[in-house]
Order: structure tokens, then sequence, then C-alpha cells
């Protein structure tokens, strides 16, 4: 017989409490993870959610204009819009149509959205905006460091809405090709930029400084089987426990081995399909829907679908990235898909991309 949401509610928060001191967050989803190796920095990341995201690859060139007021078509932001051309090409992972939700692009730049119980303020009409759906894809299209990326936030303001009957709260996980990383949150509607080469993962709530001030809390100067390690799918525990892990990998023999790394770390925090989860209007569980790998030196880009048998892939510099050239698109909902896919995707008209 299943547990009632207060009962595990009662029992998660009585265990991370006793450890931690830190009270479990009501809403979690997805795990983001950099690593730097000497054959280039590694990326992965889970997608944690309670239903299908309808995910899909595309593949953008440089030249694209984009408007940032619009969500499939109608305009949601009041006011002034950031209106954008693509300076760079990308690969990305969208959901449910209304944006990308990870990505990689030509210049090597990472960037993964996690769920976040943000506050983007009240609207201000008289500064730029940018509804949320479009936040990964348009750093993605501007920026060519985790530098530039910071920077393009500082004077526009994000735009929430409902999506599936959830508030699209957001936060982001900027990884850079030569291992800089900065995590962008939003609170009490103010942008918060945490920028370091040692911020290399990231979950959910609580807000960041909370997740290092509660990492701090393990000691693991001399990692040994019989160390405690919390073990739970709550994005507390597997912030600690991707940390630890991240750092125990050795040293890859080749790229692909990097990739299988990788892999193996996302395994260990991914959420088992029927873990039990913080219930959430009737959801107890946000199983791990796939996973994502990029390599930021090679351009390749690996995603692996958890009910699907094979990881599939494609090199990003594969594709025409020139302005001009067609969007591509992937359905990697094929069970019959695997191993290197970038002949399988076809071109769609750009008036066809719902974002």
């Amino acid at each position: 017989m299943p547990l009632k949401a207060d009962v595990v509610r009662f029992l998660l928060a009585g265990l991370i409490t006793a450890t931690c001191g830190v009270s479990v967050p009501k809403v979690d989803a997805c795990t983001s993870i950099a690593w730097k190796t000497k054959l280039g920095e590694i990326t992965g990341r889970t997608m944690d959610w309670y239903t299908s995201t309808e995910a899909r690859i595309y593949v953008f060139p440089a030249g694209i204009k984009r408007d940032g007021g619009k969500l499939l078509g109608k305009r949601i932001v009041q006011g002034r819009a950031v209106h954008w051309t693509s300076r760079y090409g990308s690969m990305v992972v969208s959901v449910y149509g209304m944006g990308a939700v990870d990505g990689v692009n030509s210049r090597g730049l990472s960037i993964s959205a996690n769920y976040f119980d943000s506050d983007y303020g009240k609207r201000n009409p008289k500064i730029k905006g940018l509804q949320v759906g479009l936040w990964v894809q348009y750093l993605l299209d501007r920026a060519g460091s985790v530098k530039q990326a910071v920077t393009l936030m500082r004077n526009i303001q994000l735009v929430d809405f409902t999506a599936k009957g959830k508030r699209s709260h957001l936060h982001l996980h900027i990884v850079g090709p030569r291992g800089n990383c900065a995590v962008l949150e939003y609170v009490h509607g103010k942008m918060h930029a945490y920028q370091s080469p040692a911020y290399d993962v990231l979950t959910n709530a609580p807000a960041f400084p909370e997740q290092l001030k509660n990492l701090k809390r393990f000691n693991f100067t001399h990692p040994n089987r019989d160390m405690p390690l919390p073990g739970n799918v709550n994005p507390l525990d597997r912030f600690v426990r991707a940390s630890y892990y991240v750092h125990m990998l050795p040293r890859p023999a080749s790229s692909m081995a990097a990739v299988l790394e990788m892999n193996s770390v996302l395994n260990n925090v991914a959420v088992p399909i029927g873990a039990p989860y913080q219930a959430m209007e009737g959801f107890n569980t946000y199983n791990t829907e796939y996973k994502v790998i990029a390599d930021l030196k090679t351009h390749e880009y690996y995603f692996k679908f958890t009910a699907m048998p094979f990881m599939i892939w494609a090199k990003l510099t594969a594709f025409d990235l020139k302005p001009g050239a067609p969007v591509m698109e992937l359905n990697p909902e094929n069970p019959e898909l695997h191993g290197n896919v970038a002949g399988r995707f076809h071109k769609v008209a750009i008036d066809k991309v719902p974002f």
C-alpha cells in the first residue's frame, strides 16, 4: 500500500533535518553536473518530471531572428520585449514545444534549466522582457562564454507562464568549454549569479547558497565504502551524491570513456521509476524521463530515454550552422534509434518550429 503524501513528507523531512538541519523542498526535478577533464569539459543532466515532456531535439543554425515576448505565437510579455538574431548554432532539447530546456552551442557553451521556485518579480514594462521558455535558447544564441551569458541577463526581466498546470519556474546551470560554471537564480525578483569552476553541480530547491552550506556538512577527505552518504531522491541528497561521485571519477582514457563515466554518475542520481517523491497535486513520483550528456570539446550530444533501449548521439558540427541553413529536428521517441543519429534528423520550416 503506498505511503500517504503526509507520511512521506514527514519521513523525508525528519531524515534530512536530523542529518543536515535543512528542511525538504516541496517541488523537485533534475540534476545537472559538469566534469572538467584533460580531454575537455563533460556535462550531464537528468530530466526528472511526472509526465512526458514531449522532448524533441533541434539543431538551429546562426542567423535566426527571435521575439522573446511570444509563446507559441502569442504575445505574453507586456511592454518591451527582447528581440535578437542568433550568433551561434545550437543543438537543444525542447519541452512541450515551448522552448529549450537543455543544449549546447557551437562555441561549446552548455546550459541546463532545472526546476526552481523562482520569483522573477512584478512585471516592469519598461524593462525588456523575455518569456522563460526562451531563456536557454536566448543565451545559447547570443553567448560565447559563461561570463557573456551572465552579462546578457543583467538588464532583462524574465516573464513566466503556466505549462501543463505548472508555473515555468527555473534556474540555470551554465558551463563553459574551459571549465567555468555559473548558476543563475531569481529570488524576490532579483537575479543572483554564482560563478566558479567549483560550482559543478545543480539540483533544485533550496537556493544554491543553501545547497553549498548543506554540502559543507559532509567530509569527503577520506572516501570509502562505509562513509555515510545520503541516498534518497530529494534534491539535497542528489546534490551531495553528485558532488561526491563526480570527483571520484578516474581520468578518462578517451572521449567515449568520459561520456560513459559521466553516465555512471547520472545513473546514481537518477530517480528510478516508481521511486517515492515529494507529492505535488496528486503526483508522488518524478521519474527520470531522460539523460543528456555533452562533450563540449568534440560538440557531441548524447541522449538516452529511460524507457528506450539505446543511447543516441549526434555531433553539432556535423550540421550546417551557417545563416540560412535549415532547422533540423529529431523525434527521439523511436525505440529503433541507436548510435549516431545525425542522419536521422529532418528539415523543418522555421515557421513550423514552435519556438
